[in-house]
Parts: C-alpha cells; sequence; structure tokens
C-alpha cells in the first residue's frame, strides 16, 4: 500500500495517508500566523485527502464483507447466537413456552412502615 505525504506551507504539520489518494492537502495550524497560509485556505486548519469514488466503493464492500456479518460477531464472541430466518418462529416459540410456567419467588418484606 502506498503511502502520500503532505505538509503544511510552513512545514509545521505533516500529514500521512495510506492508500492511493487522489489528492492531498494541509493548511496552516492554529498558532501559525504566516500570512501566506492564512490566505490559502481562509480556516484555522484544513485537511483534505480525496478518493476517487471507485476506490471508495472497493474500501466499502472490502469493510462490508469484513465486519458486517453477524457471523464473524459470533466468531468473535460479540452475540451469543445467530437466529436464522426460516427458523426465528421456533425459536421465539420455544423461548416463550420456557417462560409461560415461570414462577419467580418474591421475597418476604424485611420492613414494614406503621402506621403513623
Amino acid at each position: 500500500m502506498t503511502t502520500r505525504h503532505a505538509t503544511c506551507n510552513c512545514g509545521h504539520l505533516h500529514l500521512a495517508i495510506e492508500g492511493e489518494p487522489a489528492r492531498v492537502s494541509m493548511c496552516r495550524r492554529p498558532e501559525c500566523h504566516r500570512p501566506e497560509c492564512q490566505r490559502r485556505t481562509g480556516v484555522v486548519i484544513s485537511n483534505q485527502a480525496r478518493f476517487k469514488p471507485a476506490q471508495i466503493a472497493a474500501q466499502t464492500k472490502q469493510y462490508e464483507d469484513r465486519f458486517l456479518s453477524p457471523f464473524v460477531a459470533a466468531e468473535r464472541g460479540y452475540i451469543d447466537d445467530v437466529i436464522m430466518p426460516h427458523s426465528t418462529r421456533r425459536r421465539i416459540a420455544r423461548g416463550l413456552a420456557m417462560l409461560a410456567n415461570k414462577h419467580v419467588e418474591v421475597p418476604r418484606r424485611k420492613h414494614d412502615n406503621l402506621p403513623v
């Protein structure tokens, strides 16, 4: 992977971008008062890395394939189980059937409010 570098006009800041951006630019840092930097952007600080839409689409697809799957989350232990759509009704019915006869014993009160 290629790394592109950019520096502000004054040379105070350096920026490194991995990939193949179409353009990388950096201008002015807050404590710099050089007129060249101020005239160029008119803002306190400006960093840009512009990528082509095809590159963004490819990276998005790669990210979605890698992280946008419940199976990856289950592999890593973030979730307990993946319920497939065709078995959803059966799993919910089984869970509700387990809860149908559940009885929770409420502990006896230890203190009471006496009439005042």
